[in-house]
């Protein structure tokens, strides 16, 4: 009985690892680890649920949480300035993108109320150093002081968070928001609001949250 209750885990384990690579193998990379965890046996199907038209459905909320794990273990979590965006990093969020995409088109996600559609998180960059109007670091192709309303256009890719860096006292530092996405470097956005942080060694850290 043991044996057989353990095939049968094992047959459901693979056809989710199908489905996982059919539905993302362009990021196939990036989920490498959701894979190894679900070969071991580390990480199980909450549901698994098939008809005889072919419709298949996968819970796939265990993905998604070991990838806002993978792409926080690849980005910087504290501090009042940002990093570069690792490519390690773009293909996980390019992967999670993908799994809310498939997450929020299933029946139970479609038959939520409407309105929540219309709730879209912040998005916040950064914009760099600035010191009496001259950057560096500077990733929009600034000069001067940055003012809301202006568009600005990314001279690199930069990370797309969902809130500015938040002083913790628990912890003595600043905490930055979670990352949501990459501004891909040409990509143009407005800013709609501005935050800015004093330097350690002089200068004031920016910014900016984005349209």
């Amino acid at each position: 009985m043991k044996t057989l209750q353990t095939c049968v885990e094992t047959i459901k384990n693979l056809v989710l690892i199908g489905i996982i690579v059919y539905t993302f193998f362009i990021a196939r990379t990036a989920i490498k680890t959701v894979f190894s965890q679900i070969t071991n046996q580390q990480r199980y199907v909450k549901s698994f649920e098939a008809n005889s038209k072919g419709s298949v459905k996968v819970e796939l909320e265990n993905a998604r949480t070991s990838l806002e794990q993978a792409v926080t273990a690849q980005s910087r979590t504290e501090g009042k300035q940002d990093q570069p965006v690792p490519a390690s990093a773009e293909k996980i969020l390019s992967a999670l993108k993908q799994t809310n995409e498939a997450i929020n088109a299933t029946p139970e996600s479609k038959s939520m109320d409407k309105s929540l559609d219309e709730i879209k998180p912040e998005t916040w960059v950064y914009l760099g150093i600035e010191r009496n109007g001259t950057w560096r670091p500077n990733f929009f192709r600034l000069s001067g002081k940055p003012t809301k309303g202006e568009a600005i256009i990314a001279d690199s890719d930069v990370f797309r968070r969902d809130s500015k860096p938040v002083y913790v006292e628990a912890i003595n530092d600043w905490k930055l928001g979670k990352p949501i996405g990459v501004l891909h470097k040409g990509q143009s956005a407005v800013i709609a609001e501005l935050n800015q942080i004093e330097s350690d060694d002089g200068g004031t850290i920016w910014w900016a949250k984005s349209q």
